[in-house]
């Protein structure tokens, strides 16, 4: 299957890697499986009481990962996914039409962040003159609910 295949592709690009201390990396595939949109869930209700919620998303470049609402609402991979919580089973895709929507929501968050990240490493340290950053130039970055899917 080609999202597959990107997947798998992606999962190694800076895109898809983020800073979260040892212990919370470590200690967040109990509960979500290693599926970050739960993972962003569990945060966004950590953080959001705090006040600090958007901070850390910009901070990190995660607008990709969340919906342009007035609370910066967390997007699940799949209608439904939250509702899985505290069920190991639930959280897995159940049939191929959940897996297809999730491998293409995925794909695209971790391309959207990585060109993102690209951009800002490029204009961070004078180094626009590359061919490719010409596709980023204008680049503005999307948030979840603004994706074509």
């Amino acid at each position: 299957m080609k999202e597959f295949k990107n997947f798998a592709t992606a999962t190694h690009c800076i895109g898809n890697f983020t800073v979260l201390p040892h212990w919370m990396n470590t200690g967040r595939n109990r509960f979500s499986q290693d599926y970050w949109d739960v993972t962003m869930y569990s945060l966004f209700e950590f953080f959001q009481p705090l006040g600090c919620w958007k901070q850390f998303v910009e901070r990190y470049f995660l607008q990709p990962y969340v919906n342009n609402d007035e609370e910066w609402t967390v997007s699940e991979f799949w209608e439904g996914h939250f509702a899985g919580i505290g069920n190991y089973n639930q959280l897995k895709p159940q049939n191929e039409q959940v897996l297809s929507e999730y491998l293409h929501k995925v794909n695209i968050r971790i391309e959207e962040r990585g060109k993102w990240m690209i951009k800002k490493v490029c204009e961070d340290f004078e180094l626009q003159h590359f061919k490719f950053y010409d596709e980023l130039i204008d680049m503005q970055i999307r948030f979840s609910n603004e994706m074509d899917y």
